[in-house]
């Protein structure tokens, strides 16, 4: 993570894997992690949309998010796709944990005001199975990631557009 006014009270971690942390889908040696690792045990949805959403679906899905930030229930994702990111946009304005795994490596990433705030505040986990330098997302690694949020968190809650069938 990039070094900030205020950012030597952001907690850092570097979690040495082990033989179980395969089952997460982490291959690296190690994780990168930032904040309070309680919030993985308090994070317990996992929240995964699709790139592209149907306009019904959309609406549905920011009442979901508020309906979530309301109730302070504990979200784990990626946050990664345009919807995803809404969505944490939402979260961050209540008071419920929130876990945050990247596709790509967290060393070096520059973080919101709103993000080093809610992480001070013990609200968000940041973590990264992904080593230094693995900076551009990749299929892969989004795959990677959507294995250690869903094995993380249950249940799922996937919203997706539909592929038709011909």
């Amino acid at each position: 993570m990039s070094e900030g006014p205020g950012d030597q009270d952001l907690l850092r971690v570097r979690h040495l894997a082990s033989p179980a942390d395969v089952d997460l889908g982490i291959a690296e040696s190690h994780v990168e992690c930032l904040g309070a690792i309680k919030i993985l045990l308090q994070a317990r949805l996992a929240l995964f949309c699709s790139i592209k959403c149907p306009g019904e679906l959309i609406l549905k899905l920011f009442d979901l998010a508020k309906e979530l930030r309301d109730r302070g229930v504990g979200v784990i994702s990626g946050f990664h796709a345009p919807m995803d990111k809404e969505c944490f946009d939402i979260l961050l304005r209540g008071s419920g944990p929130i876990a945050w795994c990247p596709a790509r490596s967290i060393d070096g990433m520059r973080l919101k005001p709103a993000y080093k705030k809610a992480v001070l505040e013990k609200r968000l986990f940041i973590f990264s199975p992904f080593s230094e330098g693995k900076r551009r997302i990749t299929a892969q690694m989004a795959e990677q990631r959507n294995n250690a949020v869903a094995t993380l968190g249950a249940p799922l809650c996937c919203l997706c557009q539909s592929r038709r069938q011909d």
